[in-house]
């Protein structure tokens, strides 16, 4: 679920997607609590154009070569992709390499299907209700044969910007680095399709089509033209094509191995949005937990529509209950890894009770939890549930990044007594639920206070079953066109493909469980072979939605991708390190070696944690030890 008169509700959905977001598969299996749906396969795509037998970059001047791209805009459309190139420009990147030598390129801006007239709800313009899959495509001057395609964030509606450092896990810059890069909107505006009375830039969801290009659509018309426009361009076909995205970024990821697999090589998915309908309805089933919570100590919002009646979920907990929390999961867990360090490396059983008021051992007073906290912390971790106990998403690792700035961001809002609900849950996800992930799409929701409110009253009996449903006009439902359960990954394996996903074991929107039963369900199918040749997941303990928390964040993951699909090199395990920049991390520093700024850890691939095997003192040589990756073991 990124990226004016304008209300404060629409304000804060723009600040939240820049915080991260929030998933298409086809056929095959599926797994949690619904049955499987078996999405449509992804339309088959127009013969291309044989590309000329020079390329336009081969004409006498740079220049000229990029200015009769321009020209392409009919050789480029097929059938169900009207192409029309809208700008082409050389231009240079601000970043530069080692030498002070910065890359230049050729940005192509255009659309694909321009001008279609979608559903128009009453009281939308037509503009409001005007689609089009806008796109950028940027040609290198000096291109290394490889596509780098980036994945977006929240509910996508605007361009990724490919040109200068793109960070997944790792900050690269394909651009500099000669890789023609591609990204485009999902097939919506933010600007043009917003829509103040149908939850602004969710409005969208309204349009079937919309939906349907948002889920995979997009992606797909898009590396279509990109592969003909880069044959055009250079007189070659690319030799390898990468995907890389986090959060929905990383659901697009998941959805291209599944659907597009015979179009990539190499894909990086980090924290993915996998199956995002179902984390949907986690989102909303936290919301209702933490509600009660406030509620029940007489929390509730102090302004707005909702004053004195919507309960205020930054309310819930207090900062002090977050950090007594936190302690006391690392007192339960932290050494089971072999070092006390603040992370917690191997799964942890915790039993949250233990924090009751008056329970054995526990805080005292205010630092204790009261029985409506304790509640709203057993039933969110567990997960979604309908009426007869049904599992609707996965549960939640225990780990130290509960409670970061990062989680509470997602999960309640930085705690406070007063003002309205802040959460992303409420007011990015707010929209999403009832106009993108559910059918049919719910109008009329034109404040923070109704998506607020619509979360409060979502029957987990009556609604949830909504995310599969279909009608006359909307013949394709959330789950199958966000979907990303398919287990056949046979397409992708045949071609080579690899791909990478990374998630931290603390992100509180997207479940790392709900990702790892994904990859466990890989190897019921036999046409998967053995499933660690070609998928690996890496856990990041204590990492929030794609960075943040106590965590080592920053790692290699799409180098390692470049180096399994073009070396035959695969990642037995990522060596990671902290961010100075990252504020949750500042308890380590007395923990670091001379002259160390950062701490250093090995990622191990699921099912596997690290083990440290080496000194646990507090000795100059016992640190060293503790900051050294070769002093861990990848282990069941």
């Amino acid at each position: 679920m990124e990226r004016k008169t304008r209300n404060a509700l629409w304000a804060s959905v723009v600040a939240a997607i820049a915080v991260g977001g929030c998933g298409g598969g086809s056929g095959g299996g599926g797994f949690s609590g619904f049955p499987v749906i078996t999405p449509p396969p992804a339309p088959a795509p127009a013969p291309a154009p044989a590309p000329a037998p020079t390329g336009l970059i081969n004409t006498p001047d740079e220049a000229g070569g990029c200015a009769a791209v321009a020209g392409l805009s009919a050789a480029l459309s097929a059938t169900g992709r009207t192409v029309s190139i809208t700008s082409t420009k050389i231009a240079r990147t601000t970043a530069t390499d080692a030498s002070g030598n910065a890359q230049s390129y050729c940005a192509v801006t255009g659309t694909i299907n321009g001008g279609r007239q979608g559903f128009k709800a009453s009281g939308q313009t037509d503009a409001q209700s005007t689609y089009a899959i806008a796109f950028q495509i940027n040609l290198p001057t000096s291109w290394n044969g490889r596509m780098f395609f980036s994945g977006g964030g929240g509910s996508d509606g605007s361009i990724p910007d490919t040109t200068g450092t793109i960070t997944a896990g790792e900050a690269v810059q394909p651009l500099l680095a000669g890789y023609a890069t591609v990204s485009n909107d999902s097939g919506h505006s933010n600007a043009t399709n917003f829509d103040p009375n149908n939850a602004g830039t969710a409005a969208f969801g309204l349009d079937p089509q919309a939906r349907v290009d948002f889920g995979y659509n997009a992606i797909g018309q898009t590396k279509q033209l990109a592969n003909q426009l880069l044959a055009r361009y250079y007189g070659k076909k690319q030799d390898y094509a990468y995907f890389m995205g986090c959060s929905e970024g990383g659901r697009e990821a998941m959805m291209v191995s599944q659907r597009f697999g015979d179009e990539f090589d190499g894909v990086v998915a980090g924290d993915p949005g996998s199956d995002l309908p179902k984390a949907w309805l986690a989102e909303a089933w936290d919301t209702q937990q933490f509600a009660a919570a406030a509620a029940a100590q007489g929390f509730f919002e102090t302004t707005g529509a909702g004053a004195g009646t919507t309960p205020l979920l930054n309310a819930a907990l207090t900062g002090p209950q977050w950090s007594t929390m936190r302690t006391a999961i690392l007192a339960k867990c932290d050494a089971d890894d072999g070092l006390v360090d603040g992370m917690i490396n191997k799964s942890c059983t915790f039993d949250v009770s233990t924090l009751a008021c008056g329970a054995a051992g526990a805080p005292g007073a205010p630092n204790c939890l009261a029985p409506a906290q304790v509640s709203a912390m057993q039933k969110v971790m567990r997960g979604p549930k309908n009426g007869a106990g049904d599992a609707l998403y996965a549960d939640w690792p225990w780990d130290a990044g509960i409670g970061a700035g990062g989680w509470l961001a997602w999960k309640t809002g930085q705690p406070a007594t007063t003002g309205t609900n802040t959460a992303i849950n409420v007011t990015l996800g707010g929209g999403a639920g009832p106009l993108i992930f559910t059918t049919p799409p719910t109008q009329g929701l034109s404040s923070a206070n109704a998506l607020v409110q619509y979360q409060l009253n979502f029957d987990w009996n009556a609604d949830a079953a909504r995310i599969m449903a279909t009608d006359m006009l909307y013949t394709e439902s959330a789950y199958s066109f966000m979907g990303t359960h398919s287990s056949d990954m046979s397409r992708f394996k045949a071609k080579g493909g690899k791909l990478i996903l990374y998630h931290g074991t603390s992100d509180p929107v997207f479940s790392f469980n709900y990702t790892a039963k994904w990859v466990d369900s890989l190897s019921g199918n036999a046409a998967n072979g053995t499933v660690k040749d070609f998928v690996r997941l890496f856990g990041v303990p204590g990492m929030n939605h794609c960075s943040g928390g106590p965590a080592t964040d920053s790692f290699p993951v799409f180098s390692a991708a470049v180096d399994w699909v073009e070396k035959g090199k695969a990642p037995d395990r990522l060596i990671a390190s902290s961010r100075a920049a990252n504020a949750d991390t500042a308890a380590w520093a007395s923990m670091l070696p001379a002259g160390a700024a950062t701490r250093v850890r090995p990622l191990c691939p699921y099912p596997q944690y690290a083990k440290f095997v080496g000194d646990t003192g507090t000795t100059p040589s016992a640190r060293a030890e503790q900051n050294d990756p070769d002093k861990f073991v990848c282990t069941n």
